[in-house]
């Protein structure tokens, strides 16, 4: 039965682990487990593009090596690139054009001034960079674009603040959709993008989001739809829609308003076009073909010009890709979780499996198959959030496996620590009853029900030192002290080499027993064994007094006796010990006297004999009756051979 104590150490672990794991999580090291989550995100990733990829409908044009070869560094020029978009829209018919560039500088106002144009009258969406990077030179280049027209400014502390900028020039700037591109780069060199940056109590959109809302011509309608216990938080962006993306009317951030980008398209899947290849209409059909009524960004790629990143795709992918990622995942069909179910289903998981964990505790279970369990409850989480990346791309929080880790780090140890305390209590408690080896089995058994009370057969062995009242009449005090401790510690180291319990000194007398609290099932050969060895104990003392004159040697009376008795740590709160209580210790006492009548020195009960798997020097004496007892019991003593040999 565990006691109170361990009872209140477990539980109160069970509620700190679960509330550490929460503050860990959501408080102090919030980020830090923030991007140990992306790493296992971005692990996920990698494992599973070949499950998750497909081929974007969304292209790029690149401004490459060749582009730049043969006609120049002309993207500087806005007549070139007023030239690319009108074949794009006239000759391909794309849906709408995105520049992951921007134009800071009025280099051709006729030409800014027919781009615009093209903007409000077709689909055209320009970028912006602001700067989320305090520590970073501020800078002020161009104008900004103009940021969405309502929202709750309390919205505002979910996105991270601009501290500089660097957009168009004041005539772009007037473009009906111009969304971002800021990335921000992680401790580990990931690129991670804002959805919304919010300076000057403005919020401004991410650049796939602007494609989103400008290829639908729709509005954003930003609300916080739910707080969840998980870094997590559900933005609605836009109204109701008759659209695919009308599932994912809802973004599922980080709490400080980063994407959790899910890349599911293979670097080698996405479809490229040399700028080259439209303005000399190279295989004009199959550019029909891959390009009409698609999306389009314009992106740069020459070296020196690419605008390059780190993901769990590469270490060199093209911005213009990242923003693919998420207009495909948006115009997906695959279904959006929102986090708070993803956090409800964290939470029932985290509880049910530790609540196991500790179920096993309780049941006993070995320090090796607890951590074993941990381990695989871990692994079973993970595969579980790998499974539900393949399926949905959806991301499982890693709050169970900061509990798990906790688990590990404190319970074990607190567990061992107890583990410690008990078999120090329990030799403690032993060590006057039985040898140091039979402690240390005890010890390290780990069995908890060896001291509890408990209905047990032994054989006990009282032993007495014959006439003992007339030799302390006539010896000192001190004297007679010296001699009964040698007497006791002989008998004694007889009881633990024939690996019996002492269970108490009684003034001379010695009182032991077999079979508790180790099992023993030659316990009655043991006893009788010790009885006979005592007796050639005492034989060896009084050899070492032979030549002294006044020394009177000594005997001994001894009492076997084999019964049930209640057996284990038994006593008051005041004082208690590890004892044997029945009438069979009554037997073995009156038994103990009885030899003193008979003039015998060892008196072993007929139930102690039948007891016995090996013959002994024993013969049956007629059955005797004992003091305070009805009933007569058989008895054998030492045969008479043993006797003349005393």
């Amino acid at each position: 039965m565990i006691n109170r104590f361990v009872i209140w150490v477990r539980s109160t672990l069970f509620l700190g682990i679960v509330t550490l794991s929460v503050l860990f999580y959501l408080g102090y090291g919030a980020n830090f487990f923030q991007a140990f989550e992306n790493k296992i995100w971005n692990f996920f990733q990698q494992q599973g593009e070949a499950n998750t990829s497909f081929e974007p409908k969304t292209v790029i044009i690149t401004i490459d090596k060749e582009s730049l070869k043969v006609l120049g560094y002309w993207h500087y020029s806005r007549q070139k690139i007023l030239e690319l978009v009108r074949i794009l829209l006239d000759d391909y018919h794309v849906s709408i054009i995105g520049f992951d560039m921007y134009f800071p500088a009025t280099s051709d106002s006729e030409a800014d001034r027919a781009l615009l144009h093209l903007a409000q009258q077709h689909k055209l969406v320009f970028s912006q960079l602001l700067s989320i990077d305090k520590r970073a030179s501020i800078k002020v280049e161009g104008v900004l674009g103009a940021p969405l027209n309502t929202f709750n400014s309390a919205l505002k502390q979910h996105f991270p603040p601009a501290f500089g900028y660097t957009a168009n020039n004041a005539i772009l700037a007037q473009a009906p959709c111009i969304g971002h591109i800021t990335p921000k780069t992680d401790w580990d060199g990931i690129t991670r993008l804002p959805a919304f940056i919010h300076r000057q109590n403005q919020l401004y959109p991410s650049f796939a989001l602007e494609m989103i809302r400008c290829f639908m011509q729709n509005n954003y309608h930003l609300k916080l739809v739910n707080k969840t216990s998980s870094p997590s938080q559900n933005i609605q962006i836009f109204d109701d829609i008759d659209f695919s993306l009308s599932e994912k009317k809802q973004l599922v951030l980080d709490k400080q308003g980063y994407w959790r980008i899910p890349y599911a398209i293979a670097q080698n899947q996405f479809i490229a076009i040399s700028a080259l290849d439209i303005f000399t209409h190279k295989n004009p059909k199959k550019l029909a073909k891959l390009l009409n009524n698609q999306m389009v960004i314009i992106a740069a790629s020459a070296p020196g010009l690419g605008d390059l990143h780190i993901t769990p795709q590469g270490t060199n992918v093209m911005g213009a890709t990242i923003h693919i990622q998420l207009i495909e995942w948006l115009l997906s069909d695959a279904p959006l979780l929102p986090a708070a179910q993803l956090d409800l289903l964290t939470w029932i998981w985290l509880i049910v499996t530790l609540s196991l964990l500790y179920f096993m505790l309780f049941k006993g279970v070995s320090v090796f198959y607890l951590l074993l369990s941990n381990l695989l409850l871990a692994l079973t989480w993970l595969a579980l959030g790998y499974y539900m990346w393949i399926m949905w791309l959806w991301w499982l929080p890693i709050l169970p496996l900061l509990a798990y880790i906790l688990f590990a780090m404190l319970q074990i140890p607190t567990e061992w620590a107890m583990t410690q305390q008990r078999a120090i209590q329990l030799r403690q408690l032993f060590q006057g009853y039985l040898p140091v080896p039979v402690v240390e089995s005890l010890v390290y058994k780990h069995d908890k029900t060896l001291i509890e009370p408990k209905r047990c057969e032994l054989s006990i062995l009282f032993a007495d030192i014959a006439n003992f009242t007339q030799r302390a009449e006539a010896c000192k005090p001190e004297k007679i002290a010296r001699l009964t401790q040698q007497i006791l510690e002989g008998l004694t180291q007889v009881v633990y080499e024939c690996e019996g319990t002492l269970d108490k000194y009684m003034g001379d007398a010695v009182m032991a027993f077999w079979n508790a609290p180790l099992e023993q099932n030659n316990h009655a050969d043991l006893a009788v064994k010790a009885g006979i060895h005592m007796i050639e104990a005492i034989e060896a003392f009084n050899q070492c007094y032979r030549d002294d004159k006044k020394f009177e040697p000594i005997t001994i009376r001894i009492g076997i006796h084999t019964g049930e008795v209640i057996v284990g740590n038994l006593g008051t709160k005041y004082r208690h010990a590890y004892t044997a209580l029945g009438d069979a210790v009554n037997v073995a006492a009156r038994l103990q006297e009885k030899a003193k009548d008979l003039q015998e020195t060892v008196v072993v009960s007929e139930t102690t004999v039948a007891a016995l798997q090996q013959s002994c020097p024993l013969v049956k004496k007629e059955s005797v009756s004992l003091r305070g007892r009805k009933k007569e019991v058989g008895i054998y003593i030492l045969s008479a051979h043993n006797r003349q040999s005393e």
